[in-house]
């Protein structure tokens, strides 16, 4: 039997493609391989799905700092963690959170800011050190990558990628803008 925890990470992804404000609760059910009365047991209503959702994504940020000093074991991570967030943070779930759960929508979009800044920070540190080209402004780097899952997602809503595959495309996407990304100095270490 699948956990309240393990559940709200399944029902993300559903809510990542489609939303939740048109999805009514045996949909989210169905799409997350319960039944509608299993969901229930686990959730009172839609409002305590989304909770459920944004309280997972302040918990990921908090338990996922930004390290105050780049190294070459931290920088895989660190780009890993952004892209998990922005992966988990579409916009048609952002609008619908902002349309039908402003405070919460408010906190999520200050807590992602502030550590979006921290990122940005983190890879100009890196840039100085030498790990990192210095081709790229940092803000365009977490833009390119930003993007590059953003199709990735979309391919999916418009099913021209199954889930499997996006997953496949998504790893090899991180590894090419880590490898891109890298200076030879830190490719040698």
């Amino acid at each position: 039997m699948i956990d309240k925890k393990e559940l709200a990470i399944a029902l993300n992804h559903v809510i990542l493609i489609k939303g939740f404000k048109n999805i009514s609760m045996t949909q989210l059910a169905k799409s997350v391989g319960i039944s509608r009365a299993s969901l229930y047991l686990r959730f009172k209503d839609k409002a305590d799905i989304v909770t459920a959702v944004v309280d997972r994504h302040l918990q990921f940020v908090k338990s996922n700092p930004i390290p105050k000093e780049p190294t070459l074991d931290s920088l895989g991570k660190v780009l890993l963690d952004y892209a998990l967030l922005v992966g988990s943070t579409t916009d048609i779930f952002l609008n619908d959170l902002q349309s039908d759960f402003p405070q919460l929508a408010t906190q999520l979009a200050h807590t992602l800011t502030v550590y979006f800044t921290h990122v940005a920070t983190y890879l100009t540190q890196a840039q100085h050190l030498g790990y990192l080209k210095s081709d790229f402004d940092s803000k365009f780097i977490l833009f390119e990558i930003k993007m590059g899952i953003d199709t990735i997602l979309k391919a999916v809503l418009s099913q021209a990628l199954t889930t499997p595959q996006a997953e496949d495309y998504l790893r090899q996407f991180f590894h090419l803008q880590l490898a891109g990304l890298l200076t030879e100095k830190a490719k040698k270490k």
